[in-house]
């Protein structure tokens, strides 16, 4: 999903591997270990993709 909304791996991947406030200040990478944290990456993902500022 982060390769769509980003458009190339490159970038999916960087965005994947930053900490992000909307995510407790941790990386995607490490919530994603959770069907929760998954649920939350996919929400703001969503965001990104509709234009939404993160």
């Amino acid at each position: 999903m982060a390769i769509i909304v980003f458009g190339d791996a490159k970038k999916a991947r960087s965005w994947m591997s930053r900490p992000q406030k909307a995510l407790g200040d941790k990386s995607a990478f490490d919530v994603m270990e959770t069907a929760e944290g998954c649920e939350r990456i996919k929400e703001l993902l969503n965001r990104i993709d509709h234009g939404f500022r993160i």
